[in-house]
This record gives C-alpha cells, structure tokens and sequence, in this order.
C-alpha cells in the first residue's frame, strides 16, 4: 500500500490528492522515556557503536505509571501495556486537541503481547486447575489488552485494531492508517506498538542465533518498550506537521537467504520510491541493520540497488537498535521517530524493517508542504 497511488477513479483520484502527515510522537525505551530524551540519547552514542560492543539495557525499570490517566484501572496492567498507554499519551498530546474521540482511530501492535502474564495463567492452571487461575490474568493475557486499556485510559472512541504477527507489524501499521484517513473514516490515527522483554522469545533466538545469549556474540539484543505516532491529514490540524507519510510498502519473502530474497527487497525499494514519487538519491535511508542474517540481504539488495543508480543514501544511523535492543514491532517506530530528525534536518528519510520472519517493510517521509522549513532545497 502507498500514500500515492494511480487513480483509477474520480473517488480514488481524490484520495490520492490527501497528504498524511506526521503531529505527534511518543516513546518509552530503555535509554529514555519521551521523545526528546530519546533523541538526545540516540545523538550521545557514538557513530560506529555496533551491538558486538554496546551494551544496552534491555529491561526498563521502575516505570511510574501513577501519573497515566486512570491509574487506578492499570494498577494490573502489564508492563507492555503501561508502556503502550505512555507512549500514546505523549503522541496525543503533541497533536493537540480539536478532535472529538470518535473521530480518532487506534492501530497498537505487538508481535508476543501480554505473553508473559499468559504464561503465568498457564503455570496456574497446571498447578492448581481451573480453579487456581486469575481471571486477572486472563484478561490481561489477551491479545488486545494493550489497545483496549489505551482506548479506554486516553479516550480513543473510533476505529481500533490490534496488530500482530510479524516483526515489522508496528510499521505496517501506518499503511493501514493512512488508508482510514484517506476515506475519511477518522480525523486521526494513533498507531503505535509496545512489547516486554520475555524470556522465552529470548532463549529461542539465541538458540537460532538471531539474538545474543551470554555465550553467543552473533545477533541482536532483545527488548521492550513502546512508540506511538499520531496521523492526520494535513491542513486539517492544529499541530504542526513534524513529516508527510510519502508511502509505505511491504513484502512477505521465502526466507532471508538466496537471489529470491534479494530481488524480493529490491523490488519493494522500487515500489516504495516509485510511489511516494521521489528520487532515491533524495532519501536517507535509516539502516535496519542490526546484527542478524537480515544484514547480508540488506546488503546485497542494496548493492544491487547502486548498480541501477537507484540506492538512497544510507549509512544515517544504527543506533536506535544499538542504544534499545530489539524490541520486535516497536523498533521500527522507534526507528520512525528518529527519522523525523532525519527529515528536519536533510529533507527526506526512508525506514526499512526486515524482521527475522523474513518479512519486509519500507516507508518514506518527508517535510510537510504546510511547514516552513519544507521550503529548504532538498540534499
């Protein structure tokens, strides 16, 4: 799905017509909470900081939730779900106000959701039988927890929707908001994911060597957090526009390895470009890098990109894995949030997520029309 597509009628030619723009964004990770102390933590780290070498902290402690709305009603809240809810807040209030609450949609994602608490209902039932289980535990342990306490707690009355899946399942995310804007179903989107570190999740990539273990050196570190963006269409906000969503693309790959795989993510880079009708040489790519077999594809694929002459400028940044860890379907938002420096600083910046599930995800955004530093040339 793209935000500029080929108009085969008058009603799609008008859609195609709407900019989506970026107003708000929230984060909580493990080197910061709120997108300001996120981004100064991202420029403290060292240019060439690689996983082999960073440590990060890939547990978040201590988090406060007593200043979330309805505190009371997430005192059992798991920790995904308190991130989930601060990190929606934060991009809310950076939008603004103006929009009643049946007009704001929510798209939350998470790859394992409230698995942890799952996991310990299962123990109980084990244990004990039916009789010893929490219902506590069982309505935490659905998969939508996390998008109903945000739509309960932050008063979101339109369309939701819970994402799963794949890794890159937060980024898709935005495709389907711009979709719901387009059409006019909602005046704004929150779309946002939030994960916490599972051991399980942990000791199954390590074994496969997609993640680090204490005997490994190979893979990426595993993590949890959350980030939420709020969507909107432009000209019809109070906020200023921090990015306009250009295009968003996906593509499901047989497997991370082989000439398929490689023309799989050059094909999705030709689409994506194609689409949000920009130059690559325009774009800074921020490299999806981060210490696992998805490297050498992205890699090859990009070689073959500098071939044609079709490569965007890349090399932007690594560092959101670096300083965060992984954490599944947040890290591409996370990776959002950072390309929207990108974006006021040098023009243009594209994400690309490739997830161990060999799935692939590619967005591009740029300044927005109606903010004034937009006039700048492009690099």
């Amino acid at each position: 799905m793209s935000a500029r597509t080929d108009a085969t009628s008058p009603a799609d030619a008008k859609r195609a017509e709407v900019a989506i723009v970026v107003t708000g964004a929230g984060v909580v990770t493990p080197v910061a909470a709120g997108r300001a102390p996120f981004v100064a933590a991202l420029a403290r780290l060292p240019a060439g900081a690689a996983l082999a070498t960073a440590e990060p902290t890939t547990r978040i402690e201590g988090f406060d939730a007593g200043g979330l709305p309805e505190a009371k009603s997430l005192r059992r809240a798991t920790s995904h779900v308190l991130y989930g809810v601060a990190a929606a807040r934060e991009a809310l209030e950076a939008a603004g106000g103006g929009v009643e609450p049946e007009e704001v949609g929510l798209l939350f994602a998470s790859m394992l959701g409230s698995a942890n608490v799952s996991y310990r209902l299962w123990q109980e039932l084990i244990r004990s039988g039916p009789l010893g289980a929490s219902p506590v535990h069982f309505s935490e342990g659905v998969p939508n927890a996390v998008a109903g306490h945000v739509g309960h707690s932050l008063r979101v009355l339109g369309p939701g929707h819970m994402i799963g899946g794949r890794g890159d399942c937060g980024l898709r995310g935005l495709a389907l908001a711009r979709d719901l804007l387009e059409r006019r179903r909602v005046r704004r989107v929150v779309v946002g994911a939030a994960e916490e570190f599972t051991e399980l999740a942990q000791r199954a990539y390590a074994r496969f060597g997609l993640a680090r273990s204490p005997r490994r050196a190979r893979g990426a570190w595993l993590s949890e957090g959350a980030a939420a963006l709020c969507l909107e269409r432009e000209g019809e906000t109070r906020a200023r526009p921090l990015a306009t969503l250009l295009a968003v693309e996906s593509v499901q790959l047989g497997s991370l390895r082989g000439a398929a795989a490689v023309d799989g993510v050059v094909g999705l880079f030709e689409r994506t470009f194609a689409a949000a009708r920009v130059a690559p040489a325009e774009c800074w790519l921020a490299s999806a890098a981060n210490g696992t077999p998805a490297d050498r594809l992205e890699a090859a694929a990009l070689a073959v990109l500098d071939a044609k002459g079709r490569a965007p400028r890349r090399g932007q940044s690594i560092r959101v894995r670096a300083a965060c860890g992984d954490a599944f379907s947040v890290t591409p938002l996370l990776q959002a949030v950072e390309a929207l420096e990108v974006v006021a600083a040098r023009g243009i910046a594209a994400i690309l997520s490739l997830s161990a599930f060999a799935a692939a995800s590619l967005a591009i955004l740029a300044p927005s029309r109606s903010d004034p530093a937009a006039a700048r040339s492009r690099p």
